[in-house]
């Protein structure tokens, strides 16, 4: 357990730090050639008056609608309504699995990415499906290949098979006629990823994430609320990140990755250090400049964490503080995304080792609070709890 002595200063300070950062760092779907290709809705119940309720608001935008029925072994599709000029579809599928009864609406590849223009654009009535949870959102990348690359692909795949599975993910290899994919994780996680040879034709190489269950159901207040910017900001970063962390860097198909990802942290190097004026970077300067990247986004991580928390105001030495009580492995769970490891003991121990590093004691510089005035100390206790 660590113990942070602090007024909670810096707000200002921080506050400009934070914006500088967002417009550094902003990421969205077409600024990343970004692709939404699947996404689905998850109904424990669908009354059959919603169900047609839903069949004729998508078909008036260009949806044909089908039922699809998984209880067989290849899954049995019945058109329900449908206009050959219709370029788009939305399915409804029952029998997903032996354990729920539920329905799952699905808008396939190009229906997915028509879906979410129509949602950006505020065309959708979400009130057509209140009860429904966001189950599934597929994203990809599509980096371009030569027919003749195939014994490179393949080799890429052995390599980042052996990568992922080093780091004990699942990861398997698939080759057919039809089919030259690497699978990544289990379908039953929160996400997956599978890379493959689209259609096999030696012309791209399509680098798709599934994002499952709470961990996209999760956004729907900000779809409801039609805050496009930080979902995309958001899932962006989570799709770099997944195949940051488990990809063999060194690759050449792994280019594209290095480039959205670098000048990030470059641009976070050589830009937003020198707008910071809390005296924790003056007194840091000399050794902020040489830490990773990742440790300086930990270190903002830090304050964000620390903010959020409950306090306790103390005097020291007739001056009052800000006490701060939080478990390593709350702030280590924070920092999930920084670390390539699954070890949760490794990243308790990375995160020690960057808190044993901030100083002893510092000050932020912002403003009274209800006219008293809350002097910084930082001050890091471990205890065996």
């Amino acid at each position: 357990m660590f113990c942070w002595y602090t007024d909670h200063r810096g707000k200002f300070y921080f506050k400009n730090l934070k914006m500088t950062l967002n417009k550094l760092n902003k990421y969205s779907f077409k600024s990343e050639n970004i692709v939404v290709d699947y996404f689905e809705l998850k109904f424990d119940l669908l009354s059959r008056d919603t169900k047609q309720q839903i069949v004729e608001f998508f078909f008036k935008l260009g949806f044909n609608s089908f039922d699809v029925d998984k209880k067989y072994r290849e899954p049995q599709s019945t058109a329900i309504q449908t206009n050959f000029k219709n370029q788009y579809q939305i399915q409804f599928v029952a029998n997903v699995n032996n354990y729920w009864n539920g329905v799952c609406v699905v808008f396939p590849s190009k229906s997915a990415a028509f879906l979410y223009q129509l949602l950006k654009q505020k065309k959708i009535d979400w009130n057509l499906f209140p009860a429904a949870k966001i189950n599934r959102l597929d994203l990809n990348y599509l980096r371009p290949i030569h027919n003749s690359q195939e014994r490179l692909v393949v080799d890429f795949f052995k390599q980042s098979e052996e990568t992922i599975r080093a780091k004990g993910i699942n990861a398997r290899i698939n080759s057919t006629k039809s089919e030259l994919s690497l699978k990544i994780a289990s379908k039953r996680s929160n996400r997956s990823a599978k890379i493959y040879d689209v259609g096999r034709q030696g012309k791209f190489l399509k680098f798709e994430m599934e994002i499952r269950r709470t961990l996209i159901a999760d956004y729907k207040p900000d779809f409801l609320n039609n805050n496009f910017e930080r979902i995309e900001d958001s899932l962006t970063r989570e799709f770099l990140n997944y195949f940051w962390k488990l990809l063999p860097l060194e690759n050449k198909y792994v280019d594209w990755l290095l480039e959205k990802v670098r000048p990030i942290a470059n641009n976070a190097r050589s830009s937003v250090i020198s707008n910071i004026y809390t005296d924790y970077m003056i007194y840091q300067k000399p050794s902020v400049s040489a830490l990773t990247i990742k440790h300086f986004i930990m270190f903002l991580k830090f304050i964000a964490f620390t903010k959020k928390l409950d306090y306790q105001i103390r005097e020291f030495d007739s001056i009052d503080y800000r006490v701060i009580i939080f478990r390593v492995k709350d702030f280590s769970d924070q920092c999930d995304s920084l670390f390539k490891s699954s070890d949760n003991s490794y990243k308790v121990k990375q995160v020690k080792h960057f808190l044993r590093q901030l100083p002893i004691g510092y000050k932020w510089e912002t403003k009274k609070e209800n006219e008293r005035v809350f002097y910084t100390l930082l001050t890091i206790v471990e205890s065996t709890t």
